[in-house]
């Protein structure tokens, strides 16, 4: 399966970093830290680096309003329902229902599970029988992905097969013989989920692949890339407050902007003008006004079909009430919008590295507020006070910082 670049945070150079380029010392720095450990969006030593909230270029105002991504879970426990967690976290469900609704989405062109149905699909129970069909049926290439889970974990895009040597190829991934990548599916497909929706068989959906538009091919190559829209809800219409646009490198199958070698962009919502393109994060930022991989002006592209895909993620949120904090995940090709998936929430951390800006603006303060009064069934007071691992992972986040320093410091010595 294709993996993902863990991050990782060096903080002995991101000290040396922040300091060369703001002449912060390191003991501003780490209190800096712990004043927006303790503000409104409980930030952690990562956050600090890695949105770069040492650069006084923003104001305390401003670095206060950037969100941990340890409040996501806090955030939809308190605003969302449980029935449309359950909905939203089962991409069969989910898809089934956008269909219904007059969406488009991608072709399913199989289901591998151990005890489900879907209506005129394939349904594949064991590698032996995924393994004929791989040969026998399905039209290269395909994209595959767990039916629950999030982050592109487990996501693939198959190219092709060669089937002389019985081998598939696959864009960023190693050849796989079709009996061995037929075995993978099926251990994985078949272990539980382990994520909150804690389905007994997580299951794998194998769909059709999705080509960009012929303008955004042109800048970003063939490798779909998404728009993941911020959708909040509460006793108002939906609004969308951020928008992301992932664009994935030309060996990555999958547009994350965790995966090495991808980009993300920050778009105006209201011209569908591309304002800024990077790679990386923090002390490893890289700013582009053209893609580094095809050479294609990117910043001041206006994106066709914007406005439909922003109205797409407003309507469609629509469909699950219940959520109130949804990230939609929307391609552009010929025809106009086509939604990859709807997500139950969605990371922080894209939206406010491609924007520079927090999230926690007074707007989504007033949005938390009027949701969690429409919640009732499910209440937790601030995530400190109760997410124990994340605290404790924290506080080691914090210790870290503190030995790199005081590492420094003996070598100063």
């Amino acid at each position: 399966m294709s993996a993902i670049a863990k991050p990782e945070n060096d903080y002995l150079r991101d000290l040396r970093y922040a300091r060369a380029q703001s002449g912060k010392s390191y003991p501003r720095q780490i209190w800096e830290t712990l004043r927006l450990m303790a503000g409104p969006g409980h930030v952690s030593p990562w956050c600090y680096y890695n949105y770069r909230l040492w650069d006084d270029a923003l104001s305390w105002e401003q670095k206060r309003e950037f969100i941990g991504q340890n409040v996501h879970d806090w955030l939809l426990f308190n605003v969302s329902s449980s029935q449309s967690e359950s909905l939203l976290r089962d991409k069969v469900a989910a898809d089934g229902a956008l269909r219904r609704a007059g969406f488009r989405t991608p072709p399913i062109l199989a289901l591998f599970h151990p005890d489900r149905e879907l209506e005129e699909t394939p349904v594949l129970r064991s590698a032996g029988e995924l393994a004929d069909f791989l040969r026998n049926e399905i039209e290269y290439p395909f994209f595959y992905k767990p039916v629950t889970g999030n982050g592109s974990f487990g996501v693939g895009l198959a190219r092709s097969l060669d089937r002389r040597a019985d081998v598939i190829e696959r864009l960023g991934d190693p050849a796989i013989s079709v009996a061995e990548f037929a075995r993978e599916i099926e251990e994985s497909g078949n272990r539980p989920d382990s994520g909150a929706y804690r389905q007994p068989h997580r299951g794998y959906l194998f769909q059709s692949v999705v080509t960009n538009h012929p303008a955004i091919a042109e800048r970003c190559g063939p490798t779909v890339a998404t728009f993941r829209f911020y959708v909040i809800t509460d006793d108002r219409p939906p609004r969308v407050p951020a928008v992301n646009w992932k664009l994935p490198g030309p060996d990555s199958p999958a547009d994350n902007s965790m995966r090495r070698g991808n980009l993300y962009a920050h778009v105006d919502l209201h011209s569908g003008e591309v304002l800024r393109v990077k790679r990386g994060r923090g002390a490893r930022l890289e700013q582009f006004d053209q893609n580094p991989y095809t050479g294609k002006q990117m910043r001041g592209f206006r994106v066709p079909h914007f406005q439909a895909a922003l109205e797409t993620a407003r309507r469609g949120s629509t469909l699950f009430p219940g959520a109130r904090y949804q990230g939609w995940d929307i391609a552009v090709d010929s025809d106009g919008p086509i939604v990859i998936e709807a997500n139950y929430g969605a990371g922080f951390d894209q939206a406010q590295l491609s924007t520079g800006r927090g999230l926690l603006t007074p707007e989504f303060r007033e949005y938390v507020r009027r949701a969690r009064k429409l919640n009732t069934g499910r209440r937790f007071l601030w995530p400190v006070s109760w997410n124990r691992d994340e605290s404790i992972w924290r506080l080691n986040e914090i210790v870290k910082l503190t030995k790199s320093l005081i590492h420094r410091g003996k070598r100063a010595s």
